[in-house]
């Protein structure tokens, strides 16, 4: 079976009310991938539990921010694939998926960028308030 790639560049393919039916095989494979988001987090917080990742907290915020990542666009996965796999008008448009990874790279730089500029602040903050008490007075 060809592909035909010329179609993902018009316009009608992505915005058409009724894009039709998926196929079996499109419909297993988007429900492992947003099987995959949803377990994503309840396996990263038994292994931070167990294995004492992200004692830090600003660590543990971050995990927090990517298990509220995974999990949200593994559910919102999950009805996207269930309006298109019962051709549901308007609501199985091809669109809602681009919107869906847009979405998701975004909501990825937010924490990238969180992780890059305020974790790294927070742990500095944190040495110089420990490298203070020690010169201070304790009660």
């Amino acid at each position: 079976m060809m592909i035909d790639y010329k179609q993902f560049f018009d316009v009608q393919y992505w915005f058409t009310f009724n894009p039709g039916f998926l196929s079996d095989a499109a419909a297993i494979g988007f429900a492992l991938f947003f099987g995959l988001l949803l377990a994503a987090p309840i396996c990263l917080s038994m292994m931070a539990r167990k294995k004492r990742i992200a004692t830090d907290p600003a660590d543990k915020k971050v995990l927090g921010k990517v298990n509220t990542l995974l999990a949200t666009m593994g559910v919102v996965g999950f009805l996207l694939l269930f309006f298109s796999y019962e051709a549901v008008p308007m609501l199985s448009m091809r669109f809602l998926y681009l919107l869906w990874g847009l979405g998701l790279a975004i909501w990825l730089y937010f924490i990238w960028h969180y992780t890059a500029t305020e974790v790294p602040r927070i742990k500095d903050e944190r040495e110089k308030k420990k490298q203070l008490e020690k010169y201070s007075l304790k009660k």
